[in-house]
């Protein structure tokens, strides 16, 4: 490569390799420089929310970003808020995989505001459910909206509960191609059946599957599996 040429790497794929903040901090520096990633796949990492701060300053000087998957890392509320400010001008992005990331109802909530709205965000409050939506801040949605290619956003592992879930649903319905809001293995508990039968008519929400385990230790237990569907048996010891 001659001086002066500009970098112009596109894919970059790291995946249970244990980078950890210092290594991803030197990764999220080149990614500054090189601006031209379409695709960051860096799962199972050991990433803390101080190192996916720092990926997100690069994730912002990558505009032309299709795919960003960063599952199962630890996010947390500051990284969740810190990612979703970099998704908001990322109109190329068509898959988002953020599970298993401890996002919880504020940082997910955050995340699918921003993939949608532009100009004017949705008001995310306290209250006497947990961070709950302005409803007329919910409504003006529509009318605000960018459109942008995201097909497939991946919410599921993130300690949400079901009434933030239902608003992401609300969020994400606005945008025109979504194919799949994967959002299963959440804290639905009890609740699950309720959730997804809310889920059902929208077609896009994957919501997992959850079985009822009656008697483990003499205490009920509820196990999710939003991915292959896969039924987790435990039996007792």
């Amino acid at each position: 490569m001659g001086r002066g040429t500009p970098l112009q790497l596109k894919t970059f794929i790291a995946g249970r390799n244990r980078l950890e903040f210092t290594s991803t901090a030197a990764l999220a520096e080149a990614f500054k420089a090189i601006g031209t990633l379409e695709e960051i796949s860096m799962p199972q990492n050991g990433i803390r929310a101080e190192g996916i701060i720092k990926l997100a300053e690069a994730v912002r000087m990558n505009p032309s970003l299709k795919k960003l998957a960063l599952g199962d890392n630890t996010f947390g509320e500051s990284g969740a808020i810190a990612m979703a400010d970099a998704l908001e001008n990322l109109s190329e992005l068509e898959l988002v995989d953020f599970s298993d990331c401890l996002c919880r109802n504020r940082g997910s909530l955050l995340i699918a505001q921003k993939l949608v709205v532009s100009s004017s965000p949705l008001q995310v409050r306290s209250g006497k459910s947990m961070y709950q939506i302005n409803k007329s801040a919910l409504f003006s949605l529509y009318s605000q909206v960018r459109f942008i290619l995201i097909k497939e956003l991946n919410l599921s592992g993130n300690e949400i509960t079901t009434e933030a879930a239902k608003q992401i649903v609300h969020i994400v319905r606005a945008v025109p191609g979504l194919e799949s809001l994967k959002i299963g293995v959440n804290c639905f508990g009890s609740e699950f059946d309720t959730f997804s039968d809310f889920a059902q008519p929208f077609g896009f929400v994957d919501a997992g599957t959850e079985r009822y385990l009656p008697y483990i230790n003499t205490r009920p237990h509820y196990i999710s599996s939003s991915w292959q569907n896969i039924l987790v048996t435990i039996k007792a010891a």
